[in-house]
């Protein structure tokens, strides 16, 4: 837990890095699929909670997803890219809505409960001997 919560503030300072990231798929023994699916998770379960701000979980998982991009030429797994644009949705007043709405209580919110909701963890495989 603790280098997952390492890699949650190195993203939110906009300094996640391939040495941060391998030394926690590394220790954990998780590709970096599941290294995503874990930082988002956690992410939006805290933000549901109320102990991380919208704007603290969009950082992170803006930094999650640059990172995937840049350093693995993917995008992130569906469940981190769902959470991702969750949080992406929240960033903006959508055509239609009053300026008095809350992109990120009309949008974001909701979705992040949907899908901690249907959250599935993906677990690496197992060695059977």
């Amino acid at each position: 837990m603790k280098l997952l919560d390492n890699a949650i503030n190195r993203a939110a300072s906009s300094s996640l890095d391939e040495e941060c990231v391998t030394a926690a798929c590394t220790s954990e023994g998780i590709s970096v699929e599941v290294f995503c699916d874990r930082i988002s998770h956690a992410v939006a379960l805290r933000y549901a909670n109320g102990l991380y701000t919208f704007d603290y979980c969009d950082g992170v998982v803006n930094a999650l997803y640059s990172y995937m991009l840049f350093h693995h030429k993917m995008v992130p797994p569906p469940f981190s890219m769902s959470v991702f644009l969750a949080f992406d949705e929240g960033e903006y007043h959508h055509t239609g809505d009053s300026r008095d709405v809350s992109p990120e209580e009309r949008y974001t919110r909701p979705r992040i409960t949907e899908l901690l909701a249907g959250f599935r963890p993906v677990e690496p495989p197992t060695n059977s001997q």
